[in-house]
């Protein structure tokens, strides 16, 4: 039986229509989850600046380690990152976990509930904490020394867990509810 050429034309001429629509949807819906990461991106940018201007403290280093990585078609993610790495690095990390006896007082909703595991204190140094280097002006800690190498150092029990990537995360799944998969992932060493 012989399919006449007009017919066989329409029938192509359908498939490519089906083809094109489900490109443009595919392009729509990656073009919505990149508005959404920058959204989100945003969002967690502000609660770092406003963190910065509550507690008069420079959230520079945080920022700066914050990023996106837009929508990829071929693995369908689409990621808001908070980059640790070596421990001088890991200042958001330290913010959103927080640290020392006074991070294990206040902790972090996720790993209160189990879903990340963070180890506070992991030193023991409890309540007579312990001293860090700090540059001159970039610390509001009143308590100060400079070692016998001329290092200024200021002293800490820790600090409170400042969850400002797990707040974006519920902030996330409020605006994207179940149209999209968002995800939770910390990557970075702890000390």
């Amino acid at each position: 039986m012989r399919v006449p050429l007009n017919n066989i034309q329409t029938i192509l001429k359908g498939i490519e229509e089906v083809i094109f629509e489900l490109e443009e949807g595919e392009g729509q819906e990656e073009n919505e989850i990149n508005a959404i990461l920058d959204e989100a991106y945003e969002y967690a940018i502000n609660i770092l600046a406003d963190m910065a201007l509550y507690a008069d403290t420079d959230m520079t280093a945080v920022i700066d380690k914050l990023s996106i990585k837009y929508y990829d078609k071929a693995t369908h993610r689409g990621e808001l990152v908070l980059a640790g790495g070596e421990k001088e690095e890991n200042v958001g990390l330290y913010v959103e976990f927080g640290t020392g006896i006074k991070g294990l007082a206040n902790p972090h909703p996720a790993i209160a509930s189990g879903q990340v595991f963070w180890a506070y204190d992991q030193k023991g140094r409890g309540k007579k904490g312990w001293w860090y280097p700090v540059k001159e002006g970039n610390y509001k800690n009143p308590i100060t020394w400079t070692d016998d190498e001329g290092t200024l150092r200021a002293w800490t029990k820790g600090m409170p867990s400042r969850p400002f990537m797990y707040d974006t995360m519920v902030w996330l799944l409020d605006r994207v509810g179940e149209k999209y998969k968002v995800g939770f992932e910390f990557k970075g060493e702890t000390t």
